[in-house]
């Protein structure tokens, strides 16, 4: 069974943690993570595996997917709530959104707090950088 190593922070305390943890898959730690130890993760990476598979398309490989999912509205409140959870502890904006990208499931989400992520450590505001995404977040949210 493949082995991870994990770095993140606690969702209630939002003290930083790290660690190692066996899944079936990437996406299963990251559920195990978020699930049953309650851990935002803001870096996750393969130690070892017996089968790890991933499949990446050749469009997917260049950062353009056709049959992209939209951001549902319940994806957008989980990831708003995490958000949320890290800024009261007090954690520095860019780990949180680099929390996020790792913890969101939907992945034009995930794509887009990338995106965001990258704005905002070139020096823009939060608020102008989801800006540039209405697709995702309307003026109302930003």
């Amino acid at each position: 069974m493949p082995l991870y190593q994990y770095k993140g922070f606690h969702a209630q305390s939002g003290a930083t943690v790290k660690g190692k943890l066996e899944a079936d898959n990437l996406k299963i730690a990251k559920q195990k993570l978020k699930q049953s130890m309650h851990v935002l993760v803001s870096e996750i990476s393969l130690i070892s595996a017996a089968k790890a598979t991933q499949s990446s398309g050749s469009l997917k490989s260049f950062g353009f997917n056709l049959f992209q999912k939209k951001v549902k509205l319940n994806d957008l409140t989980i990831m708003t709530r995490q958000f949320a959870t890290l800024q009261s502890a007090h954690v520095p904006i860019d780990d949180s959104l680099r929390a996020l990208i790792q913890q969101v499931e939907n992945e034009t989400l995930s794509r887009v707090m990338s995106q965001i992520k990258d704005s905002v450590s070139e020096g823009k505001s939060l608020g102008e950088a989801m800006s540039k995404h209405s697709h995702c977040f309307d003026r109302l949210y930003v």
